[in-house]
């Protein structure tokens, strides 16, 4: 359903509220990927992968013709390369790892600190007029388009663009700027009704 990295399995009364709601909206829209989880190509051509022990998938989310934001699983390996995006452009990608928050850019090959349960999460994201767009850092689908849209405006100073949201609901929203290699986010709190508000990140305002 979520056609993404995650989908409810525990029994009737088990499940964990906080890891279900991490796949949606408050109003239960499903925050999904532009493209349904899939194996990475590097599966089958890289080779330090073997495709019957390659446990790496992709997928991502189309905000504008050029800002695709990736999202990468690895299981039984920590090390994240550029192929193991689909079809990546000819642009400088930042990586932020889901489970600790850490940034780096992906120059070569980039290692990740797992998560609780052993296995890495990644939204890679390109850096255009000077920004990386993150999303919604507390769900897995940061960057989802049932969530964000555009038309995005950059400068060196801020980022702008558009957030839709469940009544009453609030959302963060974050981007790394180039210069400064830092996480900058804004919050945004809805009204009592449906709505798409703007919102702007400056590139003075940390986390």
């Amino acid at each position: 359903l979520s056609s993404a990295f995650v989908g409810p399995m525990d029994g009737l009364g088990f499940l964990n509220k906080t890891r279900v709601m991490a796949s949606c909206r408050d109003d239960g829209l499903v925050l999904k990927p532009d493209r349904p989880i899939a194996t990475s190509d590097a599966c089958f051509y890289d080779d330090d992968l073997a495709p019957e022990n390659c446990y790496v998938y992709n997928a991502y989310s189309d905000l504008s013709p050029r800002r695709r934001v990736h999202y990468v699983y690895l299981d039984r390996t920590t090390t994240l390369t550029l192929d193991m995006l689909h079809h990546p452009a000819n642009l400088t990608y930042l990586v932020y790892n889901w489970y600790t928050a850490d940034l780096a850019l992906l120059l070569g090959r980039v290692r990740l600190a797992p998560g609780y349960e052993n296995h890495s999460y990644a939204v890679v994201s390109p850096f255009l007029d000077g920004w990386a767009f993150i999303g919604e850092p507390a769900k897995y689908t940061t960057a989802s388009t049932k969530r964000f849209s555009g038309p995005f405006h950059a400068d060196d100073r801020s980022i702008s663009f558009a957030v839709s949201a469940a009544p009453n609901e609030t959302v963060q929203a974050c981007a790394v700027h180039r210069r400064t290699l830092a996480l900058r986010c804004a919050d945004l709190h809805f009204p009592d009704r449906h709505a798409t508000l703007p919102l702007r990140i400056d590139a003075s305002r940390d986390l």
